[in-house]
């Protein structure tokens, strides 16, 4: 079987729908949870999984903290609490409860933020995080590499670009919204190329 953490977000909720048209047996992971949903509470160093994890071999971590504010210490705790503790709390609990894979859905930002011309971010690629969320997110992954090197777990690590679809939100939906006024914008003007996914496609290849 396999279990979805964050499943009620953007990502999550898309590959949730697709996994069960699929015929797939899948566990939706949610805070809160709900008629269809398994309810974890909130991700901490502390939260058990024994029973949201019970006969999960594939377990795809999707949960994270993307907006917040990074002015507030209480806020970057908290991001750093979900991202990045919860996350070596989880893998840790995995692993002794005989999950076979992780799948962790982290961030390009982890890369860097910028690209030279015609040079893209690649596997071999040296990791350039500069953010507080990819630095979560690059200290995430190397926590889950250890654990997975010292268990029997297999971990598989995507770094997505900015991803769009259905329910986006944040700043492409603002983009969205100000291309609907149908006025002029001043994109011409602008050298910056970004990097994106259609969210169908990274359900897809997930």
């Amino acid at each position: 079987m396999i279990a979805i953490t964050g499943a009620n977000g953007f990502i999550g909720s898309h590959l949730f729908k697709y996994v069960l048209k699929k015929g797939i047996k899948v566990r939706k992971i949610t805070r809160n949870g709900d008629d269809n949903s398994f309810a974890i509470g909130n991700l901490n160093s502390c939260t058990d999984w024994s029973k949201a994890l019970e006969n999960i071999e594939i377990l795809i971590h999707c949960a994270s903290i993307t907006n917040f504010d990074d002015k507030k210490s209480s806020s970057i705790e908290e991001l750093n609490e979900v991202n990045i503790k919860a996350t070596k709390n989880m893998a840790e609990q995995a692993s002794k409860m005989g999950v076979k894979k992780i799948i962790f859905i982290s961030s390009i930002k982890v890369n860097g933020e910028i690209t030279q011309k015609n040079k893209q971010f690649n596997n071999s690629s040296k990791a350039k995080p500069q953010s507080l969320y990819a630095i979560s997110k690059y200290k995430a992954e190397n926590i889950l590499k250890k654990i997975s090197n010292k268990c029997d777990l297999e971990l598989v690590i995507i770094r997505p670009p900015l991803v769009y679809g259905e329910f986006v939100k944040g700043n492409f939906l603002s983009l969205i919204n100000f291309v609907s006024l149908g006025i002029p914008l001043p994109l011409k003007i602008i050298n910056n190329a970004r990097s994106i996914i259609y969210v169908g496609n990274l359900v897809y290849f997930i």
